[in-house]
């Protein structure tokens, strides 16, 4: 399984996915439920030198040879999704979100998923760039 808990000060964050190119603003992407895609990411602003703010972000791919691909994410940027205050600011590629998966005693179950960083503006195409040379290998 892989999970992402975001840096408490992170903030302004946002969730994208290849299929969600949402509008910046938009308060939809403050949170997934079992949204299947390729990968997803969370961005937002951190703090910077004398106060400055830059952006910032990082994203989970998925294999396509993971179960269940494309994962479905469950992510939250909300802080009432814990109770919390501040940024929530999580992501989990959820492969069982929309059911179990048997596997045999003795079986194994290997996950694969690849973590990009970047600390400038976002561009989903730079991380749809990422996840086909990744998975071209």
């Amino acid at each position: 399984r892989c999970t992402l808990r975001g840096r408490g000060d992170l903030h302004d964050t946002s969730l994208w996915t290849p299929r969600h190119p949402w509008p910046p603003g938009d308060d939809t992407r403050a949170r997934l439920l079992g949204d299947g895609s390729r990968w997803c990411s969370l961005e937002g602003m951190l703090p910077g030198p004398q106060g400055a703010e830059r952006p910032a972000g990082v994203a989970i791919l998925d294999h396509p040879g993971n179960p269940n691909h494309p994962t479905p994410w469950y992510a939250s940027t909300r802080a009432d999704t814990y109770g919390d205050e501040g940024w929530s600011n999580f992501v989990n590629a959820a492969f069982l979100w929309h059911g179990p998966l048997e596997v045999a005693a003795g079986e194994e179950l290997r996950l694969r998923h690849r973590v990009v960083t970047w600390d400038d503006e976002s561009d989903p195409d730079r991380i749809d760039s990422e996840w086909d040379r990744w998975v071209s290998r």
